[in-house]
């Protein structure tokens, strides 16, 4: 692992700005096709609802997951939802379309979902079922039924106790590869394989398992992906010399660390109290990350697009970008490479005194794109109108139109959903009317 010297390119803006919507046909304009205005809220529980992760369908409904509180004193529960393309529940799924478990009494959370070929669906988080962190994988069925025939009656959770899944990504074999952080008092970087069947996969690190201790203090995982060559990159941030840095890894197919990848499979890439919290693979190898940083030395958090090589090293040719777009910090969540190489992120704002879900869009040269909410390239959301929202996730879906979740604030944090439209990657002019013809299945986030 070595440190790297960083260019910035910086992007401040009055969050002033953008309050003024962009217009219908623009991209970055919310999608009215969904729920009649382009946004959804859910609160399943009184208390506390936040969705943490989505993903696309072959038939374009929406799969999100989080947590719920019902007020019934188990805590924060598991929930699984299914929405369809209009963002209504769909009433196929599960329990009028949400599913709602816990396991055992405390704090549950599901952080990250991916659909199998089959349609079958898969489901990574944490919960403190017995006073102590555990991680769990669950399978659904294509009608939200946990899967009987994957680990034990639908979850597996042969993870080291202290573990939490943060992240979860499908390779081409079946297998299941789960990133997250492992560890009661320092944590560390925890990766997983588990074979089709909800076992784990003993041709990854001998057992299954993996754990790195990057740096000096607290290491964690936020996502997982896989290479066409089958290796597996993870992003996520350490704590080196006292102060956090983004990390990326990457591991051979047989679970060890990968010595082409910065000489020793870990490369520290951004520095600045900067953390990894969403990642994507370009279709060239180069690898996509987005988080927060603190690069202008200020009082706040900038949110952040770094791009690296094949091999480890920062892209000369993308020189990590900073925004600085609301009044307080920004976040970086989740960010994904169009088909057309631009680089759609979200995240969050601090506008005024309360939060707004924060969208934007880079150019593969790693300026701002401002056709996105143009002229300016990124907005603020208030899901519903509500306070305190945020975008923890996001997906292209078979249209190509951004999804992003997360959670707003009405009478306690709700679940939240908006959709947007992105017309421009279609090199023909798409316009709001056209009928698209799609034949890939969905990526997933």
């Amino acid at each position: 692992m070595s440190k790297r010297t960083v260019s910035t390119s910086i992007c401040t803006l009055l969050a002033v700005f953008l309050l003024i919507a962009p217009a219908a046909t623009q991209d970055g304009a919310l999608d009215t096709s969904l729920a009649g205005d382009g946004m959804v809220s859910f609160q399943p529980g009184p208390i506390d609802d936040q969705l943490l992760g989505v993903a696309i369908q072959s038939d374009n409904k929406i799969v999100v997951v989080g947590f719920s509180d019902s007020n019934t004193g188990i805590g924060r529960e598991f929930a699984t939802l299914r929405l369809n393309e209009d963002g209504t529940p769909d009433p196929t799924f599960s329990d009028n379309g949400i599913d709602i478990h816990s396991v055992g009494f405390g704090t549950n959370y599901a952080n990250d979902v991916v659909i199998q070929p089959d349609g079958k669906i898969v489901v990574v988080g944490c919960g403190v079922p017995d006073g102590g962190l555990n991680a769990y994988l669950f399978r659904y069925d294509t009608v939200g039924v946990l899967d009987p025939g994957f680990g034990l009656d639908g979850i597996a959770n042969d993870f080291v106790s202290g573990t939490c899944a943060q992240a979860v990504v499908l390779q081409s074999d079946g297998k299941i590869v789960v990133a997250g952080y492992t560890g009661a008092l320092s944590q560390v970087i925890y990766v997983a394989r588990f074979t089709a069947a909800g076992t784990l996969d003993s041709t990854f690190s001998g057992d299954g398992r993996d754990d790195q201790d990057v740096g000096l203090g607290r290491d964690l995982a936020w996502a997982v992906d896989i290479q066409t060559d089958g290796k597996i990159v993870v992003a996520g941030c350490s704590v080196l010399n006292t102060t956090d840095s983004a990390v990326v890894l990457r591991y051979n197919t047989n679970g060890t660390l990968d010595s082409t990848f910065d000489s020793d499979g870990i490369a520290e890439v951004v520095g600045s109290g900067s953390c990894a919290r969403g990642m994507d693979l370009q279709a060239d190898g180069k690898i996509v990350i987005a988080g927060n940083a603190n690069l202008l030395d200020g009082p706040e958090d900038e949110a952040f697009v770094a791009r690296l090589l094949t091999n480890g090293v920062l892209d000369p040719s993308f020189p990590v970008a900073a925004l600085n777009a609301g009044l307080g910090d920004d976040i970086a969540w989740d960010t994904q490479v169009q088909s057309d190489g631009k680089i759609i992120t979200a995240g969050q704002s601090l506008v005024e005194s309360s939060t707004s879900f924060l969208t934007f869009r880079h150019n593969g040269d790693g300026t701002l794109d401002t056709s996105w909410a143009a002229p300016v390239g990124f907005q603020f959301t208030d899901v519903d109108g509500n306070d305190d929202s945020a975008g923890y996730a996001i997906a292209l879906d078979l249209n190509q139109q951004l999804v992003v979740v997360g959670k707003n604030d009405f009478s306690g944090p709700g679940m939240a959903a908006a959709r947007f439209r992105n017309f421009s990657i279609f090199a023909d002019g798409f316009e709001s009317g056209d009928t698209i013809s799609w034949s890939s299945t969905a990526p997933q986030p």
